[in-house]
């Protein structure tokens, strides 16, 4: 079972983007061309703080968080508790541990099961984690 906090109810105004490990957040990485002509050349960082300061005027005029996320980024943070027997845990690591698994959920998965591993040795240690610590594999 997985229990996600809502950006529907949760006032998202200190939000926090997660930004892909090998970018940089500051680099310019294109021109935003506003109405009327004025261009900016902006990078990922500048794109995130200026959907927070959207998501805050819409807020502060008075939109409720529902309809105010809707300017929100996707790579936001998001809490997340997962509940599962042992079974669909394995299954879980086989999948988010992968090297295909996206990056995000692999570095969180690869550390929970690097958590696993050590508390419940015998349910968990026929998985191998990478000497980087990237991704882990079931030995078969």
């Amino acid at each position: 079972a997985y229990t996600q906090e809502s950006t529907r109810y949760v006032d998202e105004s200190e939000f926090r983007v997660i930004i892909p490990p090998d970018k940089d957040k500051d680099e310019k990485l294109f021109n935003l061309v506003f109405p009327g002509g004025n261009k900016f050349n902006v990078s990922f960082q500048d794109w995130v703080d200026l959907n927070e300061q959207m998501y805050r005027e819409l807020r502060k005029t008075g939109w409720v968080a529902q309809d105010a996320r809707q300017v929100l980024p996707i790579g936001i943070k998001a809490q997340i508790v997962a509940t599962a027997n042992f079974r669909e845990w394995r299954h879980i690591f086989e999948l988010r541990c992968s090297p295909a698994a996206h990056w995000e959920i692999r570095m969180v998965m690869v550390n929970l099961l690097d958590d696993v591993k050590k508390i419940i040795p015998v349910v968990f240690d026929d998985f191998e984690i990478s000497e980087d610590k990237k991704s882990a594999i079931l030995k078969k």
